[in-house]
């Protein structure tokens, strides 16, 4: 096993605070030691003048009539108006399925397919984790609350593209994850089978004695048919939605498979 990377300082650095392992990195960090663009990038972009509308969604990137990407412009929504925001560079940051449908929906005569598409791969080749995991329960208290979100060791004994007779592609063993009440590793996605009373008096025991293990954290192979889609309908920026469209093959079967056969 070795320790995970995760985004933090262990000492102070650049003006941010060292991690206290508070566990809540995935909702914000409360002293602002988790290295994410928040407290690093955009902190200091905006001590030099960067800025614009707050609360505000990008809905297109927009090209002079040459269809150059020029000294550029894009327009968002903040509290229903639209705004247009000068630019002399547009960073496309916004993740794996937000980012195709930003230059999707930024087509013109000029391009037809969508900004920065002539290849039509954007939104193409999408891929995706799968994973197994156990989770368990013990008479002890684990303290699963501290730590960090993501695991706090893996395993890399699987990492080989050929470690799976018959199954092609990597897997990592992941242990030592903070498990919070809520959230990304919450500890209601546990047991979704349980409402109410029932969901309130496993939690209050969870809290302390609950914990989990990845045993198989996998990568889906490239394919052109996985891929973000512009569908109809729009949501609260009147934007139209991306949909993603995906499925797994015979040989990801096989590595899920595999994963299971090595407990």
């Amino acid at each position: 096993m070795v320790p995970a990377a995760v985004a933090m300082n262990s000492v102070d650095f650049q003006g941010a605070p060292a991690c206290i392992y508070d566990g809540w990195c995935h909702v914000g960090c409360p002293i602002g030691a988790l290295a994410n663009p928040q407290v690093t990038y955009l902190g200091e972009s905006a001590g030099r003048g960067c800025g614009g509308p707050a609360l505000s969604t990008v809905t297109r990137v927009l090209t002079d009539a040459s269809a150059r990407r020029r000294p550029a412009s894009s327009m968002s929504i903040a509290m229903g108006e639209k705004h247009i925001q000068p630019a002399s560079v547009v960073v496309c940051a916004t993740w794996a399925a937000q980012n195709p449908r930003l230059l999707l929906n930024s087509a013109t005569d000029k391009h037809p397919n969508g900004l920065a598409n002539a290849s039509g791969l954007v939104g193409k080749y999408i891929m995706t984790h799968f994973t197994a995991r156990h989770d368990a329960m013990f008479d002890d208290d684990l303290e699963g609350v501290k730590g960090t979100i993501g695991g706090q060791f893996m395993s890399y004994e699987r990492y080989s593209k050929t470690a799976h007779p018959g199954a092609f592609g990597s897997t990592l063993l992941v242990c030592g994850g903070a498990a919070k009440a809520s959230g990304l590793t919450g500890l209601h996605n546990a047991r979704p089978d349980l409402f109410g009373v029932k969901l309130a008096d496993f939690m209050k025991r969870a809290v302390r004695e609950f914990t989990r293990f990845n045993r198989g954290l996998a990568k889906s192979n490239r394919r052109s048919r996985t891929a973000v889609e512009l569908v109809d309908g729009e949501g609260r920026v009147r934007m139209p939605l991306a949909r993603i469209v995906h499925n797994y093959d015979d040989n990801e079967a096989a590595l899920w498979n595999a994963n299971f056969r090595k407990v």
